[in-house]
This record gives structure tokens, C-alpha cells and sequence, in this order.
């Protein structure tokens, strides 16, 4: 089933990136996407002042009632940004995309079949992003080239410089001056942050606890952006911190022999005379050898000697035989042909989970994932959205539950055109202790509207009435409707295979899906046939054994109607209902676009305001509190939150009237630059706070900016953190 579903939604969505028809004005998706990021962080602000302020207005009361008489309340909110490199961008924005929201905590919201189409539809999202993933392991082969190549200038400086060292020594060229080194090269891990990114995470969470009921609200929203980046980019990130080291330059020469002087070396040295005696038969004879003179010569005395090359004028001639930073640009070479767009992927959602205090349940969930693509070379922006809702009840001791759950699935638009693909919605309803139960989901749900008119596919719907331990297995199509300026047509509803028949008059809007039950629900609905016979006049004739006496008008009354009518339509409604359609479209993009900024600006005014009631809030308390322990000297109150004697007042100014957590109109894309300072306001107490067990996975129980009605020994630990924040 998910392989069929990705089949249908992978075109559809590569085309919805594709850019439109130009109008005086398309929908500014990127802009909406960063008004409604702003938004969602002024509402966790607002939130969070309007849960400081209920804190601060409930402790003078609970100072002076019985415990348990007033609701223990808190409110905790937080902001984290963390820098990333490509591949810490690359695997959050993924798991992001693969984390589709929760609704457990949502009574009778969640079927066998729910999950399939928001899981879907967020990877089909992800499709756009396949160049941007292509890409990036190019370049991350080209950035670990240049950076390979940066490192292996040095040793080769080294080397020229042993060789350069070596020809002097044999008697050739001089050096002069050796080959710097060259610094600055970036690590391996800064070389990956140049390509970088930003995760942004801001929640709040509230709490209520009072005569046994608990409830927890919540406010989330994360942000993975990857920044995208150019060749020229690169390259001066990675040449901004590098020196300019110094070249090898010899002085250009030769070693030659010279005569230095001279010696007198003896051949033959000087011989006395003497005399050489013999005695032969007893009789002796001598001869005297004369004297033999010293015979020397003169020798030349040579040596070496280094002689520089010179030119005409005389001067020594010079020559650069390696310089390390003609190298730099050969190894920054690699990062050529880079232009690659970055992308966010954003995760927001709203939701509860609340207990009554006979222990019934209730809880809800607003969520949306969404992917942006900035457009490069001239395209449109990519942005698509995967919004879902969810909401149920359960009444105590499984007496009756209902819930649902609602997604139209990947929502895309282009020019003044709005899609969706792939929707689906649910609907559960039991009544446990009668063993009565009913499950409905629907899926392959699909919209357009644009100029060209309005089209929606209600999809197919696999339905299961339980009756004690026997299922029956249904399956119906509401069929679809499509209204525009060149035509109106509606195919019939079907149930069990069997559909009445539709009619088209004139050409459907871009958009319209076929009501053809798809081959891929065989796999989930076993036995049950998956064919739609249509009822028309002319199988009921045939049915009937009756020859149509009217030549085929009776047989198909509405095609011969459509037949007539296609002409006229096409003739008188068509011109007149297309320039009115076409300036709906026009005022609905207008309207769209502008709404959407002034929400987010109207979103930071109003937490302005809310950010100096809930300053305003705990300025009163404190003074109060202050002028209470004040009023007896003698005698400590002994309320809830009193004060024990010689602690701080549970809530203290800051020291001004500026909300913290506002989020200014004009840093929509900025505000999460700088993480939000922490502050632990009071904890709430154990008795009365909702448990871990009562909190939903997606909810969250810690904060950075924490503060709650709590009791005794809570409101002294809270006056110590207030005093301490002031």
C-alpha cells in the first residue's frame, strides 16, 4: 500500500515545484512559512507570560486557602540553537522528515490504516531535497579534496626545500631564501562546518492540577536549516584565515675550478754518495756512488669556487623556483562547479492530553511538517507542508470512545494554485463494554483549487463495524466534485463495488483524481472485491433485457444531456466565469499573503503585551507578599505559598517592562540566534503536579523558563530562584 501511495504522490510532487503561470500575484509560500514560524514563537511566548501571569495572580489566594482549593499550575519554556555542519544538517532534517507526530496520547485517534498517509506524505515532501542530497556528496568529495590538497602543500614545501639545499651543497644554485610555511589551513571538522546549517528548538509546556483533574498543554516547534552554498563561497571560507608564506628563491650560479697558486713538489729527492763494498773469494771491492742532486717541479694549487650569474648590468640574478601560494589555488580548484540551494525542515505542532478526576481522558493534537527549498536560477520556491489534527475523548472506565484524525496530506503551491495529494482521514467509535465498535479511514484524498476552479477527490474508504468478536468489512467512495470556469463534473458515490453513475461537463480543473478503486487496496481488503460496477440506464436495460427504443438516449440520458450542454457552457460561461475566477484567485492571494504577515506581526504585539502583564503579574504578587509579611511582626503566615520568615518574595521584577521572550516583527528567520536565558522560577509540587505517566511523548517536562504554583516547601525554593534570577 505505502509503495502504491509514494507512486501517486512522487510526480505530483516533483511537478508542484515546478513554476506556474505568471499572475500579478502568486502565493509567497517561503514568506507565509516564515510568518507562521514567527507566529508559532510568539504564541510559546505568549504562552508562557500568560502562564506566569496565572501563576503570580493564584499565589496571594493560595496563601490564605486550604491546599487543594486552588489549582497548582506551571509553566516551563525554553529556546536552544546549536550550529551544524552538512551532515549534522543532513541527518537531523531526516530524522525530522521521518518523525511523524504522535497521537497516542489522543483517545480513539489512531487505526491500522492512519498512519500510512502523513508517513508517506512527509517522505514524498522530502522528494525535491534528492538534488540538494545528490549534491551534497559531491561536494563534500570536493571539500575533503581541497582540503587533502592544502595539507600537502607543506610537506612539499619541505621537500623543495631539502632539494633546493641539496643542489647548492653539489654547486649549483644558491638559496637565497627558503619556502615559508603555510598556516592557517582549516581542520577537517571546520573544513565540514563551512558548509553549515542551524537547529533551532523552542517549547513550552504548561501543567494544571486541581480537585483530581490534571491537564498538560503544550507549544513545540524545531527547525533544521542547511545554508546553501556557491564555489566562491567556499573558497573564501576556506582561504580567510591562511597566511602568505615566503617563496624559495635561489641566486642562480655554478661552482667552478680556479688556479689559487702554486707548489714545488720533489720527484726525486736528493741522494749523498756513498760507497758500496763487496766481498767475493775473500777479496773485497768498493765503489763509490756519487751523490744524486734533489729533482722537484712546480705544481698549480686549484680549489672551487662559486661564481653568480649576473645580467647585463652586472646585478646577481635571482630566481623563484617554488612559491607555496601559487599551490593554493590548484588546491582551491577543487571546489569549482558548486551551487548547490540549501533547504528547512520544520516541525510544529500544538496539543493536550487532559485526565477528569473519575478518569475519563481527552486529548488533541495540531501538528505540521514542513519542507522549504529556496528557488536557485530563476525557479520558484519549493515549499510543502504535511499538515495533521487529531482529537478525542474517552469517558471513565472505557464507558464510550470516540476520537478522529484528519490530514489532507502533501500540500504544495504554485503561482495562485493550492494542491493536496495523498490526504486522509479517520474516525473511531466503541463502546467497550457492549464489545460495539466502528473504525473508519480514508485515504487517497486529494484537492486543487486555484483560477482554474476547485476539485476534490474524497478518495476510497476502508470502514469495520465491530459487533462482539464478529468484523464487517466495508468499503464505499463519496466520489469527487470539480467546479471551474471551462466545466462541472461529479463522479457518482460507490459502496461495495457498486457506484452510481457521474456526469463531466466541459474539461475538469488540473487536479481532478480518478474514483478507480486502486489496485493496491486488494492487499489490505483480502476477499473483498476492489471492482466498481456503475449502475447506469444502460446496464439496467441491459439487466432488464430491454432494447433501448430511443437510439441511446435512454441508455445515457446524461451523456446525451452533456452533449448538448457542453457547447453552451463552453460559449457563454466559460468566457464571463474565467475573469471571475480569475479575480477571485487574485483577491484570495493578495488576502493570503497579507494576512499572513500581519498574524505574525499582530502574534509579537500581542506578546508584547502579554510579556508585560505577566512582569506586571509578579511585580503585585511580590509586592503583596511583601506588604503581608510586613503586616505581623509577631506571627508568620502559614499558607501555601506564604513566605517563610527571611526568605526572598516568591516573585521578583526583572527590571523591566520588556517581555523576554517576544519575538521581533522583523526577525522572523533570526529570532532563535541566541539561546533564551534560563530561569527556574518555583517547582511544582509532588502531590499535586501531573506525574511523568500523564504526560504524552511529545510533550515537554523539562524547561529552561520554568515557573508554577506549587505548595510549602515549593514557593521556598521558588522565592530562592526568583531572588537569584533578580
Amino acid at each position: 500500500m505505502q509503495k502504491a501511495v509514494v507512486a501517486l504522490g512522487a510526480g505530483i510532487a516533483i511537478a508542484a515545484g515546478t513554476a506556474g503561470q505568471a499572475y500579478a500575484e502568486s502565493i509567497q509560500s517561503q514568506q507565509i512559512s516564515q510568518d507562521a514560524y514567527a507566529t508559532t514563537e510568539n504564541l510559546i511566548v505568549i504562552a508562557d507570560d500568560l502562564g506566569r501571569a496565572q501563576i503570580a495572580l493564584l499565589a496571594p489566594v493560595g496563601s490564605i486557602l486550604p491546599e487543594g482549593w486552588v489549582p497548582v499550575v506551571t509553566s516551563a519554556s525554553s529556546t536552544t540553537t546549536e550550529q551544524l555542519n552538512v551532515i549534522q544538517a543532513l541527518t537531523e532534517g531526516g530524522r525530522l522528515l521521518l518523525a511523524v507526530p504522535d497521537t497516542s496520547h489522543v483517545p480513539g485517534a489512531s487505526t491500522a490504516l492512519s498512519g500510512i498517509s502523513p508517513q508517506v506524505a512527509q517522505a514524498v515532501s522530502a522528494l525535491p531535497l534528492a538534488g540538494t542530497l545528490g549534491s551534497g556528496a559531491g561536494v563534500l568529495a570536493q571539500i575533503t579534496s581541497a582540503w587533502a590538497q592544502l595539507n600537502l602543500i607543506n610537506p612539499n614545501t619541505v621537500i623543495q626545500n631539502i632539494l633546493a639545499d641539496g643542489a647548492g651543497t653539489l654547486g649549483g644554485d644558491q638559496v637565497v631564501q627558503h619556502a615559508g610555511e603555510l598556516t592557517g589551513i582549516p581542520s577537517f571538522d571546520e573544513a565540514l562546518g563551512f558548509w553549515s546549517g542551524t537547529h533551532t528548538t523552542s517549547n513550552w509546556t504548561g501543567t494544571t492540577a486541581w480537585l483530581g483533574a490534571t491537564g498538560t498543554t503544550w507549544v513545540d516547534q524545531e527547525r533544521v536549516t542547511l545554508n546553501g552554498m556557491t564555489s566562491d563561497q567556499l573558497k573564501a571560507l576556506f582561504a580567510q584565515n591562511l597566511n602568505q608564506p615566503d617563496a624559495l628563491v635561489v641566486a642562480n650560479g655554478s661552482t667552478h675550478l680556479v688556479q689559487v697558486g702554486s707548489q714545488t713538489v720533489v720527484i726525486v729527492p736528493a741522494q749523498p754518495s756513498r760507497q758500496e763494498c763487496v766481498t767475493v773469494f775473500g777479496i773485497k771491492k768498493c765503489v763509490t756512488i756519487p751523490a744524486i742532486p734533489e729533482v722537484t717541479q712546480e705544481l698549480p694549487i686549484y680549489d672551487t669556487e662559486w661564481e653568480g650569474e649576473t645580467d647585463e648590468n652586472g646585478n646577481q640574478v635571482h630566481t623563484t623556483t617554488y612559491d607555496p601560494n601559487a599551490a593554493i589555488p590548484g588546491a582551491l580548484s577543487a571546489l569549482d562547479g558548486i551551487d548547490v540551494g540549501g533547504f528547512s525542515v520544520i516541525q510544529r505542532e500544538a496539543g493536550g492530553t487532559y485526565t477528569g478526576p473519575l478518569g475519563g481522558t481527552a486529548g488533541w493534537l495540531a501538528a505540521a511538517t514542513q519542507v522549504v527549498v529556496p528557488g536557485t536560477g530563476g525557479a520558484d520556491d519549493y515549499v510543502a507542508t504535511v499538515p495533521l489534527y487529531a482529537a478525542g475523548i474517552s469517558l471513565p472506565d472505557n464507558l464510550f470512545t470516540t476520537g478522529m484524525q484528519r490530514t489532507p496530506g502533501l500540500v504544495t503551491s504554485s503561482g495562485q494554485t493550492v494542491d493536496s495529494v495523498l490526504g486522509s482521514r479517520s474516525f473511531t467509535m466503541s463502546i467497550p463494554g457492549l464489545g460495539l465498535g466502528f473504525e473508519r479511514t480514508s485515504l487517497l484524498e486529494s484537492s486543487h483549487l486555484g483560477p482554474d476552479g476547485a476539485a476534490y477527490n474524497s478518495g476510497w474508504t476502508v470502514a469495520a463495524v465491530t459487533i462482539g468478536d464478529t468484523t464487517i468489512p466495508l468499503v464505499y467512495s463519496l466520489g469527487s466534485i470539480n467546479l471551474g470556469p471551462h466545466g462541472i463534473g461529479v463522479s457518482g458515490p460507490s459502496f461495495m463495488g457498486v457506484g452510481l453513475p457521474g456526469f463531466q461537463l466541459g474539461s475538469a480543473p488540473t487536479g481532478s483524481g480518478s474514483t478507480a478503486i486502486p489496485d493496491a487496496l486488494s492487499g489490505i481488503l483480502g476477499d473483498v472485491s476492489t471492482s466498481v460496477i456503475t449502475l447506469t440506464p444502460a446496464l439496467l436495460l441491459q439487466l432488464a433485457q430491454i432494447e433501448d427504443p430511443t437510439n441511446g438516449v435512454l441508455s445515457d440520458p446524461i451523456g446525451t444531456l452533456v452533449k448538448v450542454l457542453d457547447p453552451l457552457f463552453t460559449t457563454y460561461v466559460t468566457p464571463t466565469a474565467t475573469q471571475i475566477s480569475q479575480a477571485i484567485a487574485d483577491a484570495a492571494t493578495t488576502t493570503l499573503n497579507q494576512v499572513s504577515h500581519q498574524v505574525a506581526q499582530t502574534s509579537a504585539q500581542v506578546a508584547d503585551t502579554t510579556g508585560g502583564l505577566a512582569t506586571g503579574a509578579e511585580q503585585g504578587a511580590a509586592q503583596l507578599a511583601a506588604a503581608t509579611a510586613g503586616a505581623d511582626d509577631t506571627t508568620t503566615s502559614t499558607g501555601r505559598h506564604a513566605l517563610p520568615e527571611g526568605h526572598a518574595p516568591q516573585f521578583t521584577s526583572s527590571g523591566t517592562d520588556t517581555p523576554r521572550h517576544a519575538v521581533p516583527e522583523d526577525e522572523s528567520s533570526t529570532e532563535a540566534e541566541s539561546d533564551t536565558a534560563p530561569t527556574d522560577d518555583v517547582t511544582p509540587s509532588a502531590d499535586d503536579a501531573p506525574s511523568a505517566d500523564d504526560t504524552p511523548a511529545g510533550a515537554s517536562t523539562g524547561s529552561d523558563d520554568a515557573s508554577s504554583t506549587g505548595g510549602g516547601d515549593d514557593a521556598d525554593g521558588g522565592a530562592d530562584a526568583a531572588a537569584a534570577e533578580s
